[in-house]
Formats: structure tokens, C-alpha cells, sequence
């Protein structure tokens, strides 16, 4: 009931090919050297995040921020009772008028951080 190497070892290297993406061993002494700091890189984030928030929010240009931490945003209570804290991701709703083009302008002139946008109409 044995089976030959010829017959399965296609079928084997398929599979290991389309799931195998082992990491090398420097990648994975670089994501162990990473893990000893990442609680603090991760606070700097949420604070620096919550500042930027705070401050987009009384941007006449803005017309809500999404961030977790606040109370206003939609699934909050759920935050509050589910994390410990945030991170640096948040959105922001802009007040009408501005074009999707206003918007790519906007992204493609950043030069301190980058950004996503989604844009719902």
C-alpha cells in the first residue's frame, strides 16, 4: 500500500508551495528582537495617535473622528470592555464639498506619515 515517490511528490510540492512561506532564521530573530519592545512602541503609537485624533477633531475641515478611544465613536463600550488600550490606526469623516481628488491631493502631499482612504458617497 505503499506509494511511489513519482506519484505523490507533485501533488506534496503544490501543497508546500501554496502554504509553506517559512521564515529564515534571521526573520525570525529580527521578530524575537522585536517582540521585547514592541509594548513600548505600541503605547508611543496610541498616544501619539490620540494627539493627532484630538487635534483633527477641531479641524474645520473634519466632520467626525473614528478613533475607539472616544466615547462618541460607534462601538466604543465595546473597546472599553474588550482592549486595554488602542493603536495608531483611527479614521476621519471629511465635512462635504471635497472631491475625491481634494482627497488624493491631500494623500499624495504627505510627508510626515502616509494614509488610506476609502471613500463612500
Amino acid at each position: 500500500m505503499g506509494y511511489a515517490v513519482e506519484e505523490t511528490w507533485p501533488a506534496l510540492r503544490a501543497a508546500y508551495d501554496a502554504m509553506a512561506m517559512l521564515p529564515r532564521p534571521e526573520d525570525c530573530f529580527l521578530a524575537l528582537r522585536g517582540l521585547r519592545t514592541m509594548h513600548l512602541r505600541l503605547k508611543e503609537a496610541e498616544a501619539r495617535a490620540l494627539q493627532v485624533a484630538e487635534w483633527l477633531k477641531n479641524r474645520p475641515e473634519i466632520s467626525r473622528v473614528l478613533h475607539p478611544a472616544f466615547p462618541d465613536c460607534p462601538g466604543h463600550e465595546n473597546w472599553k470592555r474588550d482592549f486595554k488600550g488602542s493603536s495608531g490606526l483611527f479614521s476621519v469623516v471629511l465635512q462635504p464639498g471635497y472631491s475625491k481628488q481634494d482627497v488624493a491631493r491631500m494623500l499624495d502631499n504627505m510627508s510626515i506619515f502616509g494614509g488610506g482612504a476609502r471613500y463612500y458617497r
